[in-house]
């Protein structure tokens, strides 16, 4: 959906056709509503600052709905987001994702329709940005482990669990006959 917004700073629903508040705005997009925010005249894209509006909006009126600690992380990371950096942790990420889908379809365990969700929301979705210097690696694993989100070493480490698991499995269900 497209929303302009006015030199006086209204937002207009161009879909509805009527102005729209700030509020209103959140709610469409907490409802799943693709949105994008346009300048009137102009047409640049505000969308990024109009949804940190939003954020800061929200944060006044439940004051502190976000813990602290994740505004300071992502004020620190130059406002890229933890997916943005989850991509750019580790570009192999998308090749293990597409392997798990794939593996999930395999055992029956996802419909068809369930891995396209999938892929579409962990794959397709993301952005691919290039990290600034003088973010470093030791940074966005500082970030991640405060936030209670695993890292590459986590993940490899869970990845060879489950292959030993399997294989724990594979041979329970094909004893050896001697």
């Amino acid at each position: 959906m497209l929303v302009k917004r006015y030199p006086n700073r209204k937002l207009y629903d161009t879909e509805a056709r009527k102005y729209i508040s700030l509020s209103t705005l959140g709610d469409y997009i907490r409802q799943g509503r693709e949105v994008q925010v346009v300048e009137h005249p102009g047409g640049e894209d505000i969308t990024a600052r109009v949804l940190s509006q939003i954020i800061l909006e929200r944060e006044k009126e439940q004051r502190g709905s976000l813990p602290a600690e994740i505004l300071r992380e992502l004020v620190h990371a130059g406002g890229y987001t933890l997916v943005s950096l989850g991509h750019a942790l580790d570009p192999r990420l998308d090749q293990e994702i597409e392997e798990r889908i794939q593996y999930l379809l395999e055992w029956g365990e996802l419909s068809d329709e369930q891995a396209e969700w999938m892929r579409e929301k962990l794959l397709r979705s993301r952005p691919a940005p290039a990290l600034p210097g003088w973010l470093g690696e030791e940074d966005i694993e500082r970030v991640l482990h405060r936030l209670g989100i695993p890292t590459r070493g986590d993940i490899e480490s869970l990845s060879k669990q489950i292959d030993a698991l399997e294989a724990n499995l594979a041979e329970r269900n094909n004893p050896r006959v001697e």
